[in-house]
């Protein structure tokens, strides 16, 4: 026996995709369990009757994984976001692992972008990693497109709910230290929509990094991450000034002309790295 869980949260316009996509899966789970943090928008009344649904207003989304899996009565568990579009083979793919080596305790599947325009095929290629460059044996897998055993989830006191945003990876990683089997399937995709808009983007981005701050991940990482992002910034706002002194580390001596805002004229100054 197989359980399907998901959490969602206003998801009226995507919902109806997803329960079509759950039912045109090669092979069915044998329950699915929805957990609503509170929807207001028709998502509930959507999914009323279509699957076993808890209601758990302002629940975040560890929180509601883990109510789902309490209530699941299968052994194992797939798992999938409420805004995701599911390749029709992706249940199958992912949980047909369990039965060809009853060792394996976690499968990892994959996801790709839907995207629509330029401006989300470039936010895209910013943050979902490229199959090809993917180790195997290193994946830790996001749980929009996961399963695991049940006991496994257990034996790690479930999903972590202090964290408000990143919790699959230490969840991810909490079952890694505990010394579970992890298993790569390519095949199992899942479609994702990242967000449309840059202030949008900017947002995510910042939040998934006050994530890994709060959970401690990738220090050292984030570090230099930052330091760049900032030299990056300084050097764009002394190239938009009237001053080119940013320039000298790069040249030993050199003569280049500055705009001088009082004349209105262009004057030629000489600089020489005293070095």
């Amino acid at each position: 026996m197989i359980s399907l869980i998901s959490t969602v949260l206003n998801e009226a316009k995507n919902i109806r995709e997803l329960l079509g996509d759950i039912k045109a899966q090669t092979k069915k789970p044998d329950e699915v369990i929805f957990v609503d943090a509170g929807s207001t928008d028709g998502t509930i009344q959507t999914l009323e009757g279509e699957v076993k649904l808890v209601v758990k207003k302002g629940a975040g989304r560890s929180e509601g994984r883990n109510i789902a899996i309490d209530e699941a009565q299968a052994d194992i568990i797939a798992a999938c976001d409420g805004g995701v579009r599911l390749s029709p083979t992706w249940f199958e793919n992912l949980t047909s692992h369990f039965a060809i080596d009853p060792t394996i305790d976690v499968v990892s599947g994959f996801f790709k972008p839907e995207v629509n325009n330029f401006m989300e095929k470039c936010i895209a290629s910013a943050t979902i990693p490229i199959l090809d460059e993917i180790e195997a044996d290193k994946f830790l897998p996001s749980s929009r497109s996961v399963a695991f055993k049940k006991s496994a989830w257990a034996a790690v006191l479930g999903y972590p709910e202090w964290l408000p945003i990143c919790e699959d990876l230490i969840f991810d990683i909490k079952l890694k230290n505990a010394g579970f089997k992890f298993k790569f399937d390519k095949d199992a995709i899942v479609y994702w929509k990242p967000e449309a808009k840059v202030s949008g983007f900017f947002k995510q981005y910042f939040s998934y990094s006050r994530g890994d701050g709060h959970a401690k991940l990738w220090l050292v990482r984030h570090i230099i991450r930052y330091i760049a992002y900032l030299t990056g910034i300084l050097f764009i706002y002394l190239s938009l000034t009237d001053s080119f002194l940013w320039l000298l580390p790069f040249r030993k001596q050199f003569s280049i002309s500055i705009f001088n805002p009082e004349s209105r004229g262009i004057r030629s100054v000489d600089f020489v790295n005293q070095n």
